[in-house]
């Protein structure tokens, strides 16, 4: 089986999906394009006993998103076990270095004009609109969106 890895933006990877059409080529997509797509299978292996080899044998795999990993993996086994039920409005505070907000952050914490102004953490997407939001209530089957504000650092 050939193997593609695909780091693209997301409408470039759905557009690229387009042209790929054989199911013995696997596709490794790094984008938010596939997250919540039942027909991709999530790339965490851990999440259930399951996934492992569900995630070997497809042909479509995409990587989690940092951010929505660690809340999915800290949240799955209280689901699972029904400590926390999926009704349950949720609150999720995450932190990343520079490097997790893109390359538009990463150009900001690198540019040396801006050290005196953003030498320390800081929150962004204040418009509680993340782009990792859909994945984190998806992959959980959650029933509502999580109140999601991440935060920014320069953790190097």
């Amino acid at each position: 089986m050939k193997q593609i890895l695909c780091f693209l933006p997301d409408a470039a990877s759905k557009e690229t999906m387009h042209c790929i059409t054989d199911n013995n080529t696997k596709v490794i997509d790094a984008s938010t394009a596939h997250r919540t797509n039942s027909n991709w299978t999530y790339g965490i292996p851990v999440l259930n006993p399951y996934q492992s080899e569900k995630r070997k044998n497809s042909s479509r795999a995409c990587i989690p998103g940092c951010h929505a990993t660690s809340f999915i993996m800290a949240l799955n086994p209280l689901i699972e076990n029904s400590i926390v039920s999926k009704k349950q409005k949720l609150i999720c505070h995450s932190i990343t270095g520079d490097s997790g907000g893109g390359k538009g952050m990463i150009d900001v914490y690198e540019d040396p004009d801006n050290f005196d102004k953003i030498n320390s953490q800081r929150s962004y997407s204040l418009n509680l609109e993340h782009k990792h939001l859909p994945e984190m209530q998806y992959v959980l089957g959650l029933e509502t969106l999580p109140l999601f504000t991440p935060s920014v650092g320069t953790f190097k």
